[in-house]
Order: structure tokens, then sequence, then C-alpha cells
């Protein structure tokens, strides 16, 4: 059986934001996992639930997720809002 490879959608995420994008894409149909992004001692062990986490999907489902996260959040692609005010 083929492991299923995951591609990293976002990196360096606050846990409570890595957790609204995983709500949205896994209200979609789209699994997440979360890859801890911390350094050595700066874990949740230490500092509470405030720890930075990289948020993947299956790679055959990356182009979906970011179609997405980019409806839902205004199209930048880093995850931000863009400015449309003029």
């Amino acid at each position: 059986m083929k492991r299923e490879e995951w591609k990293k959608l976002r990196e360096m995420l606050p846990l409570i934001k890595a957790e609204i994008i995983r709500n949205i894409l896994e209200s979609e149909g789209i699994p997440v996992m979360f890859k801890s992004a911390a350094f050595p001692f700066t874990d949740t062990v230490y500092f509470g639930m405030g720890g930075m986490v990289d948020v993947l999907v299956p790679e055959k489902l990356f182009k979906q997720a970011e179609s997405i996260l980019s409806t839902f959040q205004g199209g930048g692609e880093d995850g931000s809002q863009e400015n449309t005010t003029s």
C-alpha cells in the first residue's frame, strides 16, 4: 500500500489559527495534520497551548485546500487579508 504524501499548506502558525484552518478544510472534506514548528524547549509543555505549528494536507488535495482558503480569507497567498479599500 502506497503511503500518502503530505504537503505544507501554512507554516509557523499559532495553534489557534491552525485550528481554524483545520475546521474550515475538514468541513470541506480535506484532512489536516499539524506538525510542531517549535524549537526545542519552546513547545506547549513550557509555553502552554500557544505553540507554533505547520499545517499539512494531502498533496493531492493541496490546490483545492489553497483555493478554499483563498476564497475564505480574501485571496492572500500567505493567508492574510488583502486590502481592498481605496
